[in-house]
């Protein structure tokens, strides 16, 4: 999302064969409240390197 002082907000959102740059207010307002629950469930950085050493520390190297 991209906010501007003298424009209303504008959000890009990517999917599998490109992406998009949305600008309708309700369709703005509805991505901003779906990228806050996003972040409010994500793990901070240094809980997700622990969950990545543990997972490969129980699956091992396989490559």
């Amino acid at each position: 999302m991209i906010s501007f002082q003298e424009r209303p907000p504008v959000a890009y959102v990517e999917h599998f064969m490109g992406g998009v740059l949305l600008d309708g207010a309700r369709e703005v307002n509805r991505l901003s409240v779906v990228y806050g629950e996003l972040q409010a469930w994500a793990l901070t950085p240094t809980m997700s390197l622990d969950l990545i050493e543990q997972v490969k520390e129980n699956f091992g190297d396989v490559a």
